[in-house]
């Protein structure tokens, strides 16, 4: 939000107010009250807009937020849907979220295995024992 906006919305929450006050409605609350209430107002309603400009911009629904606050919940949950649509995923706890969790997968089963090989035919260690844990 720019200079110009602050000051442009601070002079819409004093007109505000003073229609306000002259027509009675807030006579107990007091015109800087009514005013910092008008200005308040305002400016959530300009960052919630600027937020739901971005999102349709990018593709997204704004639902029903009602707030910047649920706006950016709104948006959370779409990206997740979006990413499981693409076929992202979380392959492990603790891992970054991926479009390749199969081939990591896979990559680990074969690196896996060929450990396994190899300390079969150094007579190591019960490579079956390890690989039925694995399976498991």
């Amino acid at each position: 939000m720019t200079r110009e906006d602050i000051l442009r919305m601070a002079d819409e929450a004093y007109e505000l107010a003073k229609k306000d006050l002259f027509n009675g409605d807030y006579l107990t609350t007091g015109f800087l009250a009514i005013r910092d209430i008008h200005f308040h107002r305002l400016a959530t309603t300009a960052e919630r807009e600027k937020v739901a400009k971005w999102m349709i911009e990018k593709g997204y629904a704004t639902g029903h937020g009602d707030t910047v606050e649920d706006l950016l919940k709104e948006l959370e949950w779409q990206i997740a849907e979006r990413m499981k649509s693409e076929g992202w995923r979380q392959c492990a706890a603790g891992q970054r979220t991926t479009q390749y969790c199969d081939l990591l997968e896979l990559a680990v089963a074969n690196e896996r295995e060929a450990i396994l090989k190899l300390t079969d035919s150094l007579g190591w260690i019960d490579s079956a024992a390890i690989r039925a844990r694995g399976n498991e």
